[in-house]
């Protein structure tokens, strides 16, 4: 899958139009529209804005895997928890902190 395959089905996760993408982004739409009609290869700089748009790594986006705060490429289930997490709504994400310090704070 190349890259313009690649943030159209993030898109399609979340529901995002051309439009949608470009207000969370520093593109616009036409930019946005010109690069998926001739499927041409993005600039980095338009891979960062995306990036920082979908709220992950460029490494994530080019599907070398999601990295954490270090470069360390991730497990696949370090990558399903942050996948799960991002689906939550903020009481959620809330609770699931709240478990994970009452969790954390036993093991010590």
């Amino acid at each position: 899958m190349d890259i313009t395959e690649k943030i159209k089905v993030l898109m399609t996760e979340r529901g995002w139009s051309v439009y949608q993408l470009s207000k969370e982004s520093t593109l616009t739409a036409s930019t946005l529209t010109n690069m998926f009609k001739r499927h041409s290869q993005p600039s980095i700089k338009t891979v960062k804005s995306v990036a920082e748009a979908f709220g992950i790594s460029v490494s994530e986006l080019l599907g070398e895997g999601p990295v954490d705060e270090n470069g360390k490429v991730l497990s696949p289930i370090e990558s399903q928890i942050i996948s799960d997490y991002r689906k939550l709504d903020p009481e959620a994400k809330s609770l699931f902190f709240s478990l994970l310090d009452l969790y954390t704070s036993k093991k010590h």
